[in-house]
């Protein structure tokens, strides 16, 4: 997204998240670089919107524990992509899945997904 969708995005009193500085591949940095790519969204958001964000969304769905460490110690949450419905202490905060929502979906299936074992069944760990 541009700067200006950005703004109307959050005029529109939505949030916004990070994916990286240049969505590289976390898990084929070093520390140093995974640092950057995680830290640099904060400050940059921070600078340009004057906003503070919380959430993070691994590129690629790719990390490895050094990624989350440095992620827990700056957001709030963050997103994989491994599949699963969120359920309250049996995901790590910046190890969330994802309930993928696509564009076809009824809000039958949108339902099942997110109140029964649907998505469970495909998760794996």
């Amino acid at each position: 997204m541009n700067e200006n969708q950005i703004n109307n995005w959050l005029n529109k009193k939505l949030s916004i998240g990070a994916h990286s500085a240049d969505h590289k591949d976390l898990k084929k940095l070093n520390y140093n670089d995974k640092s950057y790519q995680i830290i640099e969204p904060i400050k940059k958001i921070k600078n340009i919107f004057n906003k503070d964000i919380k959430t993070f969304s691994y590129p690629y769905g790719h990390f490895d524990e050094e990624s989350v460490k440095i992620v827990s110690e700056n957001y709030n949450f963050a997103v994989t992509t491994q599949r699963s419905r969120f359920s309250f202490n049996k995901f790590e905060n910046c190890k969330l899945p994802r309930v993928p929502i696509n564009q076809n979906d009824t809000f039958l299936k949108f339902y099942i997904k997110i109140k029964t074992i649907y998505e469970d069944i495909k998760f794996k760990k």
